[in-house]
Formats: structure tokens, sequence, C-alpha cells
């Protein structure tokens, strides 16, 4: 059956058993490749569940049990420093109305009346013009990376401070 999706040309000058080894080596990567997938899926799902937080202190329950058990299943028993990297959920982003109200709250507290009142022109400013190219370019990069601030705040912050 596999026989129909190769070209002739080819059946016509690999020997049988070459023909198996090349094709099964096909499948394998196949299986390997998507089984990796829906074990990280498997895993980014069962990253979300945030119902052990909720629990008093020094308590456990069965589906908490359950839950860590199916994890360390699915990871091995001694999962390396950055193994869960690519499950975890991707970071959300924020609008920027709420990016920009949440600077101006921050800053209230260390800047006088009329710096303040800057600043709010400011960002109104930002908001309108700048700002939605700004929030494009991260929204593209939320997809992309699984964390779309780390790498420019390890270049831009915290190797140049």
């Amino acid at each position: 059956r596999a026989r129909s999706f190769l070209p002739q040309a080819w059946l016509d000058q690999t020997s049988r058993i070459t023909q198996v080894v090349i094709v099964g080596a096909f499948v394998s990567m196949w299986a390997v490749l998507t089984l990796g997938l829906i074990r990280q899926a498997c895993l980014r799902a069962l990253l979300s569940y945030h119902g052990w937080l909720y629990l008093p202190p020094r308590k456990t329950s069965y589906t908490v049990m359950a839950w860590g058990f199916v994890v360390q299943l699915l990871n091995g028993p001694t999962p390396s420093m950055f193994s869960f990297q690519r499950c975890l959920p991707r970071l959300p982003l924020p609008p920027l109305s709420k990016t920009i109200d949440d600077f101006l709250r921050s800053m209230q507290p260390i800047l006088d009346k009329s710096e303040m009142e800057d600043l709010q022109k400011k960002a109104k400013v930002f908001q309108s013009e700048v700002g939605p190219e700004c929030q494009r370019i991260l929204w593209l990069k939320s997809w992309w990376a699984s964390n779309y601030v780390t790498d420019w705040w390890e270049k831009y912050v915290y190797l140049m401070g």
C-alpha cells in the first residue's frame, strides 16, 4: 500500500530491503514527532491547572495527587532544568490601554502633579500614535516566542544595567 505513494523510478532502482528501511525510518520519525507533540500538548494542558493553589496549606486532594502523578509520568522521574519550558502556556498579552493605565498608576507616587500631567499627555500621544504598532509587534511575537518579554529584558535591561 505504501508503494502507491512512492515514485515508480525509485521503486525500480532500489532493493526491497532498502525500501523497507527508508519507509520505516520515515514512519518512525513521524511517530516520534507526533508522540512528542501529543506529550507537549498534554503537559501544556496539565500545567494550566491551578486548582492546587486554592487548597489550604499542607492539605492535598486526590485530584492534585493524580495531577502530579500524570505530570511526573509524562515528564519522567528526574526532569531537567528547562524541560517544561516549551509546555508552559503562553503569556497573555494585556491590552494597550491596561498597560498604559498600570504604568501611569505606578508612576503616580514618585512624580509631582505637573510631571504626572505631562506624563499623561505623553501617554495619550503614545496610545494614539506609536502604541498600536508596538502592540501589534508584541502580539506577533507572543505567537512566535514562548515568552515575548524575556529576550528583550535580558538584552536591554538586565545586561545593559
